[in-house]
Order: C-alpha cells, then structure tokens, then sequence
C-alpha cells in the first residue's frame, strides 16, 4: 500500500501529489506497508514525498525477505501507479508474477486487445441481473528502452454495464465545425428555412460499457480469479489498516498525511502476495 501523506512544517520538504485533496502538490511522506493476503501489516516504512513507487516496493520487498528469511514473494498485486513496462519487466524478469491496473490513456477500447474470448458474467444485480462481465485477454506493454520487444500480459477485461461512456462517432471527414450541426440529419431534414420543415428527435447518443483492464505477468490466468483477486485487497487492506490505527490513536496523524501501502505474501504457494498503491488522504479530524 502506498500513501503520501502531508505533512505541514516550516522546514521545505519533498512535494508530492495528496489524493483526497484532489491531487494537490504538498509537502509530504511517503508510508509504504507491506500486507499479507489477507490485508494485515507486515512492514512499514517511510521514503521522500516524491519517490514514486516503482522505487519503493522493491527495496520494501528485498528488506522483508531479508528480515524473515523468505527466498522469495513470487505474486503481488501493485495499484495502478505500479503500472510502469519496466518495472513490471524487472519484476517478472526476478520470477515474480504481478496484477494490476492498466492506466486509461495505455487503450483505447475493447479493439486495443487480442485473443479476447467469452464473456463470463461476473457480478450480478439484486434483480439476478448481469451488470458486470469478464473475459481473458491480452495485451502488448510497449517498452520504452526494448521498442522491439514488449511485454506480453495476460488480461481480465471487465465490462461494466452500470457506468456507460459516450462512443466518439466523430470522424476525419467532419472536422468543418460548420458542418457539425447536421451531422446526425438524414439530408432530407437540414433544410430547415423551408416552410414545411419539421424538426426530428436526435437519435440517441451510442454508448458502451466501461472497461476495466486487470492485467498479470503470469503465463496463464483465469480472469474470473484474476478480476477477484485485484479487487478484494480494498476491504482487506481498508479493514486491516482501521484494526492497526485504531489501538495507536493514529487517526488525526493519518487524517493529515497520506499513507502508502503494499501487499505481500506467500514465497510460491498459493497465497496472495498483494503490493498495492493507493494515493488517498483523510480529511482533518474536527
């Protein structure tokens, strides 16, 4: 888990992003926790409030398997921040199998992945209806230092049909703004000075479900668990940090920070080793 959290002194610290705040650059630390499967801390530590991810959770991982002598976390679940070609590569390159998030601006629609096949239903609504679907995929990871070689990974494509999103229907030929009022009229209904001209109902906008890539390093996958897996690590981690503040009285120095925190466990069984980012920040304690 990865937090920065604020931090209000005289003194210039390192300045980085504070969730809850709306993104807003501040003085801050960075709090990374390492979590077992089930969302219990196992090690915290803190870095510099710009130091990214990708340069924490390895040196958090190497300090843990040297602390309990464990040869090695073979399977970590790493929050969208973590989703770096390179750093993924590392990663899986030292033997260890890794979930997370594709960022939004990496695809484009369901056409930016290949070998997509059946969708599966996955969650369903009071009424018994399907609102969420998954299907295995895969997806090439552009490298910026290996252009010529990038990282194939496995995919748990979730199609959410709660939360639609407007298709962009506009195309190279209607880049006159002049000529964009009339797009959606058949050209029998734009003349409309002539007497007889009745205005018609705009055709509904087209849409489609939102889609959320779940992405692995493994050589094989069952989207199904994969989609799982990424998305059960809120309430553990929620949970288990809650149960470990509480008992310290930690929750005004947590309401002006932000934490950060990581997820690990399991040397090559299979346990759920979750390293997980998540940039959030509690509003001040009243």
């Amino acid at each position: 888990m990865d937090r920065r959290l604020a931090v209000y002194s005289d003194v210039l610290v390192p300045r980085g992003p504070v969730g809850k705040l709306g993104g807003k650059i501040l003085g801050c630390r960075e709090l990374v926790v390492l979590h077992d499967d089930e969302g219990h801390p196992l090690l915290a530590t803190t870095h510099r409030g710009d130091q990214h991810l990708t340069q924490g959770a390895p040196q958090v991982l190497h300090r843990y398997e040297q602390a309990v002598d464990l040869v090695h976390l073979d399977y970590l679940v790493v929050d969208r921040e973590g989703m770096a070609a390179e750093f993924l590569f590392q990663l899986h390159t030292a033997g260890r199998r890794v979930v997370t998030l594709l960022r939004s601006n990496q695809y484009k629609d369901e056409g930016s992945f290949t070998d997509v096949r059946e969708w599966l239903p996955w969650r369903l609504d009071r009424a018994g209806k399907v609102v969420c679907e998954v299907a295995a995929a895969r997806f090439q990871l552009p490298r910026p230092t290996q252009p010529d070689q990038p990282l194939m990974v496995q995919v748990a494509l979730i199609r959410d049909w709660r939360k639609l999103i407007i298709c962009e229907a506009a195309t190279h030929a209607q880049t006159d703004e002049s000529e964009q009022w009339k797009a959606d009229l058949a050209p029998g209904q734009q003349q409309f000075w002539e007497p007889e001209w009745q205005a018609t109902p705009a055709p509904p906008v087209p849409t489609r479900p939102k889609l959320t890539p779940v992405v692995t390093t493994a050589a094989e996958v069952d989207a199904v668990e994969l989609a799982h897996t990424y998305f059960r690590r809120w309430t553990c981690q929620e949970n288990a940090i809650r149960d470990w503040l509480i008992p310290l009285n930690l929750e005004i120095v947590c309401a002006q920070m932000t934490k950060t925190r990581l997820l690990a466990v399991g040397g090559g069984r299979d346990h759920v080793a979750d390293l997980d980012l998540v940039v959030s920040d509690h509003h001040a304690v009243k």
